[in-house]
């Protein structure tokens, strides 16, 4: 309940951030005096349209969605079935394969970047996959002494999945929310404490 009150929250506050104007008050400004006994002030005013987007689709059929695709059993069972192999050959960039499609994942000191991760949706097929990776670098949790966990990662990245299916197409933030991005600073955190910390 508590995450589906979170990201209801976060549309609002997404479509609310759209409609504000900092132009709403009137502008007061002063012209040179023609005399010096008169002084003419102009008071300018602008009309503020509200604009907002109308979902598509209901807020608690996204996160059904998203829950019902965690339940599911998936595709992996292991991590040998995604041929995950260092293409780069110095640790850097890896590739594997899931649902007939290969994936690239970059990799940097404490950092995972999995590109075009939002096609990927069941959440146990996730935990396989970032347990692969942190086989091979683990990456350090928010408080740098503990490491995080593939279900933790996993966590990430359904939350990053959700924030793709609804943000607009064109949306400048849509294109970051398509490749789930595993750093120290985004563990444990919900949808809209991203967005907080990323526009705070």
């Amino acid at each position: 309940m508590r995450k589906k009150t979170e990201i209801i929250t976060a549309i609002a506050f997404l479509m609310l951030s759209g409609c504000a104007s900092d132009s709403s008050e009137p502008v007061q400004t002063e012209t040179a005096p023609a005399s010096a006994a008169s002084v003419t002030t102009v008071i300018e005013t602008e009309t503020v349209t509200e604009t907002t987007t109308e979902l598509t689709e209901p807020v608690s059929s996204a996160a059904e969605e998203t829950e019902t695709s965690a339940v599911q059993t998936g595709l992996l069972s292991s991590a040998d079935d995604i041929a995950l192999s260092d293409i780069s050959g110095d640790g850097s960039c890896y590739s594997f394969e899931y649902g007939g499609i290969s994936f690239t994942a970059n990799c940097q000191p404490d950092n995972w970047q999995i590109v075009d991760s939002y096609l990927i949706t069941n959440r146990n097929d996730m935990v396989v996959i970032c347990q692969a990776l942190i086989d091979i670098q683990p990456i350090h949790g928010n408080d740098f002494k503990s490491y995080r966990t593939a279900e933790d990662m996993a966590d990430e990245w359904v939350q990053h999945n959700l924030a793709y299916e609804m943000l607009p197409d064109g949306h400048r933030w849509k294109s970051r929310a398509k490749d789930v991005d595993f750093d120290p600073a985004d563990q444990g955190k919900s949808m809209y404490e991203m967005f907080i910390s990323r526009t705070s």
